[in-house]
């Protein structure tokens, strides 16, 4: 088995992973902070909803799925909206 380069024998490649994972720790935070704002928005679209009619349950509304442009050929996608399942 290949004895594998020490850190000090291979800097670029150590800095740019060092780098890598550090924007993506940056992405999960910054995406972590957006589901938490998104979800308090739907506790009050909620609320207002039950307000409007009481009768609807929120939960048995089905969330719509965007699709990044590069999947959105897929068949029977209107628009990057599909219904989820």
């Amino acid at each position: 088995m290949a004895k594998l380069p020490l850190p000090n024998e291979q800097p670029i490649a150590v800095n740019a992973l060092r780098n890598m994972r550090a924007r993506i720790a940056g992405e999960i935070a910054m995406h972590s902070c957006e589901i938490d704002r998104l979800r308090a928005e739907l506790v009050h679209l909620d609320a207002t909803l039950r307000l409007f009619d009481p009768a609807t349950e929120p939960s048995d509304i089905p969330a719509l799925r965007r699709y990044p442009r590069r999947c959105a050929a897929i068949p029977g996608a209107r628009s990057g909206l599909l219904m989820a399942k």
